[in-house]
């Protein structure tokens, strides 16, 4: 299932998913399962947050692994998403490894596998890309290899195909529209509600003040959208770490584009890029002051977005 150029998505581990990962670990009969545990809880927390960033709702308290009586008796690592009653099946893949088994325990409305790489030091993990659940076969339920996992872009269409077939399913059973609805193709009202949820514009996800640990704005460009990635921590007292990174949202690489930041005095400061793949630009991180102002300002052929912030 090699695609030629697969959206992968790399996903930092806070401290937060360590300390959640630690509490349901401690809680096992064996050291052995103690770890197990501790990747499960890492992986489906990293696939939550991947999901957070774009919009996408998710629950772990619903999901079987964040429940004792499930971790002890399962090698389970789900994530429910609630607005179209399915699970993802997040399956953790050791550094060097290019087989993964898949999780035999989760069936129940599965949407499919994601592949959930760490790195040496469990500081950040890869997401490797996403299998359907329909194109597994009873002889692949034991390992597959990395190389047969789809671009998380796959992931993105089948979750936006789930709520749009929710959302028809909803209208037919209104009250009072059957009548209206029996000389309509169903076909076709299902493929516009797929068109007007690609064509919503794309939300934001969080207030621009930098006291949160992460904040995601959607940037529209036109033809693309993406998405402006802040993520903040604490220097000292006064001053706070700032690390920017842009991502592809609904396409295989970033469009071409310039990026500035700029102080209150208008001045360009001076940046470098710490990574830049073709869905993913990291920049190095800058030190802020608190009460400290700056824009980031994205320019893509003719449109030009400015965003503000202000460190708190």
């Amino acid at each position: 299932m090699n695609e030629a150029k697969m959206h992968k998505s790399t996903v930092p581990l806070s401290i937060k998913a360590h300390q959640l990962a630690k509490k349901f670990a401690a809680q096992q009969l064996t050291p052995e399962k103690g770890k197990q545990v501790y990747l499960n809880i890492l992986s489906v927390y990293a696939v939550h947050r991947y999901l957070k960033y774009l919009g996408i709702h998710t629950n772990l308290e619903q999901s079987d692994c964040w429940q004792l009586s499930n971790q002890v008796i399962s090698d389970i690592a789900d994530l429910v998403l609630p607005d179209i009653n399915q699970r993802l099946a997040c399956c953790p893949i050791l550094p060097g490894q290019i087989h993964f088994e898949l999780p035999l325990e989760v069936t129940e409305n599965l949407l499919g596998y994601i592949g959930v790489q760490f790195s040496d030091m469990l500081r950040e993990v890869e997401l490797m890309g996403f299998l359907p659940v329909n194109q597994v076969s009873e002889q692949q339920m034991v390992n597959i290899g990395i190389d047969e996992l789809r671009s998380l872009d796959i992931l993105i269409e089948h979750i936006y195909a789930a709520k749009a077939a929710q959302q028809t399913e909803d209208i037919t059973q209104q009250p009072g529209l059957l009548n209206k609805l029996k000389n309509i193709n169903i076909a076709e009202i299902f493929q516009q509600t797929l068109k007007d949820i690609y064509s919503e514009p794309a939300p934001s996800y969080a207030t621009r003040s930098l006291s949160l640990s992460t904040l995601v704005t959607a940037i529209n460009l036109g033809s693309q959208n993406i998405l402006l990635i802040a993520e903040i921590t604490p220097k000292d007292l006064q001053r706070q770490r700032v690390s920017l990174r842009l991502e592809a949202i609904d396409s295989e690489e970033l469009p071409s584009l310039q990026l500035s930041i700029i102080d209150e005095s208008e001045h360009i400061f001076p940046h470098k890029i710490d990574l830049e793949t073709p869905t993913h630009i990291q920049l190095q991180p800058f030190i802020a002051g608190i009460g400290e102002a700056f824009q980031v300002k994205i320019v893509s052929e003719e449109i030009s977005i400015v965003e503000n912030f202000v460190i708190y």
